[in-house]
């Protein structure tokens, strides 16, 4: 998945504009302008502060995709029950049918998270691609050296990032990536950018490619302790601020 759910963007405004709904009532209610914040602020109950702060806080999660926000959401409904069940018990301003309606639809609303695009972010936080570090597409070429005591080679990028690039199975010469490697392998890497900047640093290997989709056959590698003048370096040139 590429972008970020819509689903999830609305639940996040509602949150929010549900929180700024309940200093906004009370203001209203009791004729106060926002100016007069701290006694707008000193006739909400710890259950309003509590929904106000789980709005905010579950409205920050979902806009993240995290799965966190799948146990946020079950307090948040809870908490908004037992104000909205206080409210209309003891309060004089809404009837008990009026803040339980309101409960429930506010609950329903959280049903955008069951779409289908919702739950697949949020049961699988990799799904979350808007993530991914920009990449691009470049041929350049590395030495690379496992561990272990395993040979040495030289291959190229089929593309880069700053956390990590693809490397080619079959490069342009006679080298190959030895097929031995598989996933969680760890390497040594030594690349050239900008003719004369190189690049070193260990990696993990966390895909095999057998080619045939959008990639060609080869392995993903994420870049491992990279030093902070290495990675100012490579960012320069994912943003096409430096040549080969």
């Amino acid at each position: 998945m590429k972008y970020r759910p819509k689903s999830l963007i609305l639940l996040s405004v509602v949150l929010i504009c549900v929180g700024l709904s309940v200093p906004l009532q009370v203001a209203l209610l009791y004729e106060h302008s926002w100016g007069e914040f701290g006694a707008i602020w000193n006739k909400l109950t710890y259950l309003n502060q509590a929904v106000m702060f789980f709005c905010f806080f579950n409205a920050a999660l979902l806009f993240q995709a995290s799965k966190y926000s799948i146990y946020s959401t079950a307090i948040l409904i809870l908490v908004t029950f037992l104000n909205n069940y206080w409210v209309g018990k003891v309060g004089t301003d809404f009837s008990m049918t009026t803040t339980m309606l309101g409960c429930a639809l506010f609950a329903l609303a959280h049903g955008l998270m069951l779409l289908p695009d919702a739950r697949a972010v949020l049961r699988n936080p990799k799904n979350r691609w808007w993530r991914t570090a920009a990449r691009r597409k470049v041929e350049i070429p590395m030495l690379v050296c496992p561990w272990l005591d395993k040979a040495k080679f030289s291959t190229a990028t089929y593309d880069i990032s700053e956390s990590g690039a693809f490397l080619r199975l079959n490069t342009s010469g006679e080298a190959k990536i030895p097929t031995d490697l598989k996933p969680n392998d760890q390497i040594e890497i030594r690349f050239n950018i900008a003719g004369f900047y190189q690049i070193r640093c260990s990696a993990k290997v966390v895909r095999v490619e057998k080619g045939g989709g959008t990639y060609p056959a080869g392995m993903g590698i994420q870049f491992r302790e990279m030093a902070g003048d290495d990675q100012k370096l490579l960012r320069r040139f994912i943003d096409g601020e430096m040549s080969l």
